[in-house]
């Protein structure tokens, strides 16, 4: 066994144990939370060890909720049934590793404001070949891992486009490169994470902290609610059925993958004859706009489904909270994408597109769009969103580059097993509806054709 197998042996062996001592270690820190912003000079003369304190803190909260977050990413991975599953989880974990990288060092213009450039300028001069070190790993890795930053977007946002988003999932390296990018982030973080606890043991000697006064977290954890339902579920046929349904799915994404690159190159192909704004032409569009809908369905059922069996063969509470996260990611996003939160995003979603060619003669399909309409509104929650968007980005949305892990840790209290589920199974049951009404839309639309 060589160095390198005999490290990943050692990745899968450890995984599960890992994300315990990790909560472990990030609950203890976010417990000090109000006390490190607290904190204050033991002398006028000490300021600058306040902010390297609290920046060292800061960070290293960041770094353990980004291995812990790919952690969990990875031991779901190591148990998913088949190669559609790991394919699915491992383009999280990668989305993962590189919302965890946003967080430490960023890139473009952002980075200037980084923890880890923030660092560079603010740390003991004794410490600069360590903090050199640390920075020439990150400029290998980003450019052997990182030069392609579109899986992220597309794994946490999907895209207006499916058939992109189709492409960059099937454009995924083997389940053994990935542990490789894995294994050496872990590297790097666990190095950067030792040299902030130097940072933070040095500098709190000229520092005063105020004892922390807030011992109460996770409470939805410390409830046994997530065991409760892991266990009513794995009593049901779900494992069983999902296990079918995906390979299902799988052929049909493919299948419409396929016709909407040949739409694709129909589309090209008039445009180079100069055949725009007929009937063929929006036709062709109209085509394109269905299997989208069609595809984007497919993704969220793979997602869901992924995510599911990750939940429900957590082997810990601490699991199952991470993976409930991730759940509700996918929920909302879909949601977003199909119908839209906000009134902007209502009118690009896909719904908008496919009620724009329902014919206006037609009263049935028209009566059954407003009835799915009533249904996407009773499952459109804003609260949603906004969680969605919090427990996908490590870095606060607002100007200020800021940490938002504490933010995330806390609302996971909020996140209720039992309502996720429900809203996940509602989403499931309107998506049938969509894929019939989309039927019924393309029969219509054919008989039309053929009148003409």
């Amino acid at each position: 066994m060589n160095l390198k197998t005999k490290r990943l042996e050692q990745l899968r062996e450890n995984a599960s144990t890992t994300i315990s001592e990790l909560m472990k270690s990030l609950g203890e820190n976010i417990l000090l939370e109000e006390s490190i912003k607290g904190a204050m000079p033991k002398i006028p003369s000490n300021q600058m060890y306040v902010e390297i304190f609290q920046l060292a803190y800061g960070l290293k909260v960041g770094c353990l909720f980004s291995l812990l977050d790919m952690g969990a990413l990875l031991v779901s991975e190591f148990r998913a049934e088949t190669n559609l599953e790991k394919r699915f989880l491992l383009k999280n974990i990668q989305a993962s590793i590189l919302e965890g990288y946003k967080l430490i060092r960023n890139f473009g213009k952002a980075r200037a404001h980084s923890y880890f450039s923030k660092l560079k300028k603010l740390a003991p001069v004794e410490i600069n070949s360590r903090i050199l070190e640390i920075e020439n790993d990150l400029d290998k890795f980003e450019s052997i891992y990182l030069k392609d930053r579109t899986l992220r977007d597309v794994t946490y946002h999907y895209n207006d486009d499916m058939l992109f988003v189709y492409k960059k999932t099937i454009e995924l390296s083997s389940e053994e490169g990935c542990l490789v990018q894995v294994n050496r982030y872990n590297e790097i973080l666990w190095n950067l994470i030792r040299l902030l606890d130097e940072i933070i043991a040095t500098s709190s000697s000229y520092v005063f902290v105020p004892n922390p006064t807030n011992n109460n977290r996770f409470k939805v954890s410390e409830s046994g609610i997530h065991q409760l339902v892991i266990n009513g579920i794995r009593k049901t046929d779900f494992p069983k059925d999902v296990s079918k349904a995906l390979a299902l799915v799988a052929t049909s994404m493919d299948r419409i993958s396929a016709k909407m690159s040949v739409t694709n190159r129909i589309t090209t192909k008039m445009e180079e004859l100069g055949i725009v704004g007929d009937r063929l032409t929006k036709a062709t569009k109209t085509m394109y706009e269905m299997l989208n809908m069609r595809l984007l369905l497919c993704f969220y059922y793979i997602d869901l489904a992924s995510i599911m069996r990750a939940y429900i063969n957590s082997a810990s509470t601490d699991e199952s909270i991470l993976n409930l996260r991730r759940l509700h990611i996918i929920h909302a996003s879909t949601l977003d994408h199909l119908y839209g939160y906000s009134e902007s995003h209502k009118e690009v979603s896909f719904w908008a597109k496919i009620r724009e060619v329902i014919p206006e003669s037609n009263m049935e399909l028209i009566d059954e769009a407003d009835q799915l309409d009533e249904i996407f509104v009773q499952n459109i929650e804003e609260r949603d969103v906004n969680y969605r968007h919090l427990h996908a980005h490590y870095i606060e949305s607002s100007g200020a580059y800021s940490n938002a892990v504490v933010r995330i840790i806390n609302s996971m209290e909020g996140l209720n097993p039992l309502v996720e589920i429900k809203k996940s199974e509602n989403l499931l049951l309107l998506s049938k509806r969509l894929q019939d009404f989309l039927n019924k839309l393309m029969d219509c639309l054919a008989k039309e054709g053929e009148e003409l």
